[in-house]
């Protein structure tokens, strides 16, 4: 049971941060909105458009695994930050990591990044499969008022 409430703690961290940075992400692109049904979005911007979004939610992730890894090397709980984060992103990712375990009484922690990075993984997937559908829907109401 040690590190349940730091766990519930950090779990709540990334989902503030992932959350938030998908409202912020949202909010910018209804901001855009008008720019890019008067563009039309036509063909080479929305790969570009939709690979950067891709790209900062691999960030948001990235930062998120990084923040555990932290907790895990602050706490002695694996041998370098390096090892921390290797574990970290396979807890994260729930792949696990073969050799790599914290204590026993710490497995909990490791337990919670999992759940925690299923979740966000799940909302990430969501987020960007809403994101390509209104592109799309934008494209073909575009391309409809052409014709």
């Amino acid at each position: 049971m040690k590190g349940m409430l730091l766990g519930l703690v950090l779990v709540a961290a990334c989902g503030l941060i992932h959350v938030t940075s998908m409202v912020v992400i949202g909010e910018w692109l209804i901001k855009k909105r008008v720019g890019i049904e008067k563009k039309g979005l036509i063909v080479w911007p929305l790969p570009t458009l939709l690979s950067a979004i891709f790209g900062v939610v691999i960030f948001l992730h990235l930062a998120e695994i990084t923040l555990w890894a932290i907790v895990y090397h602050s706490l002695g709980l694996l041998n370098g930050f390096g090892t921390s984060l290797s574990f970290s992103l396979g807890s994260y990712t729930t792949e696990g990591t073969p050799r790599i375990e914290l204590p026993e009484e710490w497995k909990l922690l490791g337990q919670l990044e999992s759940i925690a990075g299923a979740l966000l993984i799940g909302l990430s997937t969501a987020f960007l499969f809403f994101v390509i559908h209104k592109a799309f829907e934008i494209r073909q109401i575009a391309h409809g008022k052409e014709h």
